[in-house]
């Protein structure tokens, strides 16, 4: 079976994203479920990756505060507070995370610089490792992210992490996120949509020179139970490669695989219509 545009994946959350244009999908069956290629991801899904690495970025600001508590205004505006508990180092002062500290922090309307998202509510954070600009942390969240066009709500726990390796005037930058099991409350206009990820993998990389971004690349699986006005159902989501982009934005390989129950294929021309 084959679609044209937009892709599949924009298709099946057209309630939550603006449709994804050029190139075809291609689809594959069996007994109950449909396999369709996409060369895009499932915009919501990416978008939350996203707002998870904004997260981590504004839970920064704790580290660079001395002591057992204290706030800090965020860099674009709003303010974020914390309390403290030392790891084994029982250092708390040195201005930088150490292995097995945790932090239970509260944003308000703390304001990102990068993308201006903005972060409410509460994130118990636990540092599992931190060596120079390379970070991993266990959360348990129960947040808001304000992004331009949709808040996403997220209630569960994962793995963040964020690594930098530079090599001359090349940088390589990549956030990974995992999670057993999150909740994702996605308001869009008026429209309101609930999802829940289960053993979400998502790795984003980005690779910039002289400070200019040259490329970047998308990877991972996750499991994806979808409660909406489409109904109730769950999906698998995963890349075939690693979908890779050049600095345009134009994909050089790799592609998206997208597994849902075959009976909502039907919805495909309608929702190309309805497509917000």
């Amino acid at each position: 079976m084959t679609f044209t545009r937009p892709t599949l994946a924009a298709t099946l959350l057209a309630a939550l994203v603006t449709a994804c244009g050029g190139g075809g999908d291609d689809a594959s069956s069996s007994s109950s479920q449909e396999t369709a290629q996409s060369t895009r991801g499932v915009v919501v899904v990416d978008e939350s990756a996203r707002a998870q690495a904004t997260v981590l970025s504004s839970a920064r600001l704790v580290f660079a505060i001395h002591g057992a508590s204290g706030s800090s205004s965020c860099a674009g505006g709003g303010s974020v507070s914390f309390i403290a508990t030392a790891g084994p180092s029982g250092n708390l002062f040195n201005g930088a995370p150490d292995t097995g500290e945790t932090y239970t922090i509260q944003f308000s309307s703390c304001r990102s610089t990068t993308d201006n998202s903005v972060v409410n509510g509460a994130l118990t954070l636990t540092v599992n490792s931190a060596i120079g600009d390379n970070l991993s942390v266990s959360t348990e969240s129960h947040l808001s992210v304000l992004q331009q066009d949709r808040t996403l709500q997220f209630d569960g726990s994962s793995t963040l992490s964020h690594t930098v390796q530079a090599s001359g005037s090349t940088q390589v930058t990549t956030d990974r996120w995992q999670s057993p099991s999150v909740g994702i409350t996605s308001t869009h206009g008026n429209r309101i949509t609930r999802l829940s990820l289960t053993q979400v993998d998502l790795i984003h990389t980005q690779t910039t020179t002289n400070g200019v971004v040259t490329g970047s690349s998308h990877q991972g699986t996750l499991t994806m139970g979808y409660s909406g006005w489409l109904g109730d159902w769950s999906a698998t989501i995963g890349t075939q490669g690693v979908v890779s982009f050049n600095a345009n934005g134009v994909r050089l390989g790799g592609l998206w695989l997208i597994t849902l129950p075959r009976h909502l294929i039907w919805l495909v021309p309608i929702l190309v219509i309805e497509a917000d």
